[in-house]
């Protein structure tokens, strides 16, 4: 569906994600706001709890945005990764990697100097859905 761009002529990917993804004419985007660790219904953040169990609730609550939507995972095209401590990189990277799968939508990932309610992880998705203009459409394989 999205066309994968990779060059050896820029720096490689460093973790789960590809250096650019090109997302072709007929489809809408999608722009899930930030999510951090939130029980749905809760106000609250998950305190106490690790990086990976808030970057586990972050992307459930973003994959429900997204079903909402029309999408799933599978549509994400960019990911912005907000990390309270780059320590915790390693390990968000790899529960980020279990949720994706074999789709590795482009990403940045950065320690801002706080997050929202204390929160250990924030996850901002962008998605891209086809969108049918007439009769016959049909979506790009």
């Amino acid at each position: 569906m999205f066309k994968v761009i990779h060059t050896d002529k820029a720096s490689a990917a460093l973790g789960h994600y590809t250096q650019a993804i090109v997302v072709p004419p007929g489809h809408a985007f999608i722009f899930v706001s930030g999510q951090i660790g939130l029980i749905p219904g809760a106000s609250d953040i998950c305190d106490g709890h690790s990086a990976v169990v808030q970057t586990e609730l972050a992307m459930r609550n973003a994959q429900a945005i997204l079903r909402e939507a029309g999408a799933d995972l599978k549509n994400v095209v960019f990911a912005t990764v907000l990390l309270a401590d780059m320590a915790d990189m390693a390990a968000v990277n790899a529960e980020y990697a279990s949720l994706f799968g074999d789709h590795k939508p482009a990403r940045a990932s950065f320690q801002p100097a706080s997050l929202p309610r204390g929160a250990k992880v924030e996850i901002v998705l962008t998605a891209a859905v086809w969108v049918p203009t007439g009769a016959g459409d049909s979506a790009p394989a």
